[in-house]
């Protein structure tokens, strides 16, 4: 069974991609809505994909240099996508934006602009994984 970890602060809509993605599409999904805890949850579990949403609220145990980082305005799913990548370059990882203007050159990284179709997403999860 695949594995996706899902990071997004938004308690709502969880249980709509839980029942999309675990009981649609048979994924496990494990849900993270404390961009603190996703480094270390990555070091000591294997996913294989991603899903980020890009506006969280900045994790208190950051560094100074990844808190001003936000304050200049980059978004925490941003400073994460890149911690996530320096550390783990071969999981793709789906964005989730309310921005359409967002947009990272990475080959392993699809951006999809909410609001969106939770089956549009799972339909790319599968293209990615198929094609893994």
């Amino acid at each position: 069974m695949k594995h996706i970890l899902l990071v997004d602060d938004d308690k709502k809509t969880y249980p709509i991609y839980k029942e999309e993605l675990e009981e649609e599409h048979n994924f496990h999904v494990t849900w993270m809505w404390d961009a603190s805890l996703v480094l270390n949850f990555l070091m000591e579990n294997d996913v294989d994909i991603i899903v980020l949403d890009i506006m969280m609220p900045i994790p208190k145990d950051w560094s100074t240099h990844d808190k001003a980082k936000a304050d200049l305005g980059m978004n925490t799913g941003i400073i994460l996508h890149a911690k996530i990548r320096n550390n783990l370059p071969n999981i793709p990882i789906i964005i989730l934006t309310m921005r359409r203007d967002v947009h990272l050159e990475d080959p392993l990284t699809k951006t999809f602009v909410k609001p969106m179709i939770i089956r549009n997403i799972a339909k790319e999860i599968n293209k990615i994984l198929v094609d893994d």
